[in-house]
């Protein structure tokens, strides 16, 4: 099977590879329309959309020895699609005689203007003949076929590091996925409310148990095991495809991963084996006893540190540990769960095991929000003393954790004012 893809127009820049995904295709055809006139994002999504394509996005100076081998995916090649790009001024220039009748055509990201164009033209060329298929994809991933209106859901779907990856051109992890069956066992869980204005649950040692399959001993004086609680009980919600704990989004090159890494106040600079006086030339000068001269400009002691431990990195090889433990601290953005909803939404949450609120948590929150999914995002606070209020605090939804057994419901709509968030049931507000 052949499938033509229109993509990458100038009034319609948005990338995405779910409808490559979806069939058994041996062939895929971008047209990439008036890509002359493209602005540099337009050149920017469409430079992410082709390593995508290569199952790495892994920079050219980003050195082998410090990348992560679970940050790549299968490559288009390796599933046995190839795939090929046809940079044209406008439809009609399309010569659609080369590729075929027997093909599919998605419209996911052409114009209404561009997708009559080009049905227009392929019918004139073929005729209308039941060999071409016009279909597109939607934001949940499911396809509907323009023609008889018939839906169907797709076959796989993107991970989370590649959705981030085509959206926001960083690289990004998930720690533990959550588990329904978990989330199951857990959702209804005892209270006790030993301490003031926080809620704390029951059986601490049973609870810390069921949460982590690795012998973890939570302390439930901290939010921790929150992240963890939050991530099984939002698994159980029938919307929801795939829930995570944690979620880490990472500079997109070398140089910005290792000044994120090394500005992190608890890494420990010994366990990574870098000196403290670092291992190139110091280029300011000594005083008589051999001791540096101190740097009067930051700017300057800034530039040679981050090249000082760039080239340490470059050049130091670590042990699986080390190269785990300093992944751990390059992120320039993280939030505590992460979801996927069937129909694309995504849910971002931050827990705070806490008797206050503190308005930092949700501008980080929608910070991140709007740097992977602005138009297609919930967020929420999972707190421990507040009432849960729906659309509070700018934007962010208040969640007291024992609610979360409460699932989201009603979320197919685009405008987030309109949604319906919790079932009416056992509702403070």
């Amino acid at each position: 099977m052949k499938k033509l893809l229109t993509m990458f127009n100038p009034n319609d820049p948005t990338p995405t590879a779910m409808a490559i995904c979806s069939q058994n295709l041996s062939e895929v055809h971008i047209l990439l329309v008036g890509e002359a006139n493209y602005t540099s994002r337009q050149e920017q999504a469409l430079e992410r959309f082709k390593l995508w394509t290569s199952g790495s996005v892994k920079p050219v100076d980003f050195p082998e020895h410090m990348w992560l081998p679970r940050m790549d995916w299968e490559s288009l090649l390796d599933r046995g699609i190839s795939i090929e790009f046809h940079s044209i001024g406008s439809i009609s220039e399309f010569n659609a005689k080369r590729i075929g009748p027997n093909i599919v055509v998605d419209f996911l990201s052409g114009s209404k203007e561009l997708s009559v164009e080009l049905m227009t033209q392929l019918n004139l060329t073929y005729g209308e003949t039941s060999s071409i298929k016009y279909e597109v994809t939607q934001l949940s991933g499911h396809i509907v076929n323009v023609v008889t209106g018939e839906e169907r859901a797709h076959s796989s779907t993107l991970s989370i590091r590649e959705r981030v990856w085509l959206t926001a051109g960083k690289f990004a992890l998930t720690g533990k996925r959550g588990s329904k069956e978990v989330g199951e066992q857990i959702k209804d869980w005892g209270l006790s409310f030993a301490i003031p204005k926080k809620i704390m649950p029951c059986e601490t040692d049973e609870l810390s148990k069921l949460l982590s399959d690795e012998d973890v001993h939570f302390d439930f004086e901290h939010g921790f095991w929150l992240e963890h609680f939050s991530a099984h009980v939002i698994a159980t919600w029938p919307d929801v495809m795939e829930s995570w704990h944690q979620l880490h989004v990472f500079p997109p090159t070398w140089k910005e991963f290792v000044a994120a890494a090394m500005s992190k106040k608890d890494l420990s600079w010994k366990y990574i084996g870098y000196p403290e006086e670092g291992v190139t030339e110091w280029p300011y000068g000594f005083d008589e006893n051999g001791k540096r001269l101190k740097v009067k400009e930051m700017k300057k002691y800034v530039e040679w540190a981050n090249n000082d431990q760039t080239t340490f990195f470059s050049n130091t090889l670590l042990t699986p540990s080390q190269l785990e433990y300093l992944w751990n601290f390059a992120f320039i953005g993280d939030v505590d769960v992460v979801a996927i909803l069937k129909n694309g939404y995504w849910i971002f949450g931050e827990c705070k095991h806490s008797t206050r609120f503190d308005g930092s948590w949700s501008h980080r929150t929608l910070a991140l929000a709007s740097l992977i999914a602005p138009r297609s995002s919930i967020c929420a606070i999972i707190q421990s003393h507040l009432p849960t209020m729906k659309n509070q605090k700018g934007g962010i939804n208040i969640l007291r954790w024992p609610d979360l057994k409460n699932p989201l419901i009603n979320i197919n709509a685009s405008d987030t004012r309109k949604i319906s968030i919790f079932s009416p049931r056992n509702l403070e507000q």
